[in-house]
């Protein structure tokens, strides 16, 4: 159910973290 929105959130975090 909330499996896209998890992804997005991971891959935000992974972005964030990369900065």
């Amino acid at each position: 159910m909330d499996g896209k929105l998890l992804s997005v959130i991971t891959e935000a975090l992974e972005v964030f973290q990369s900065r």
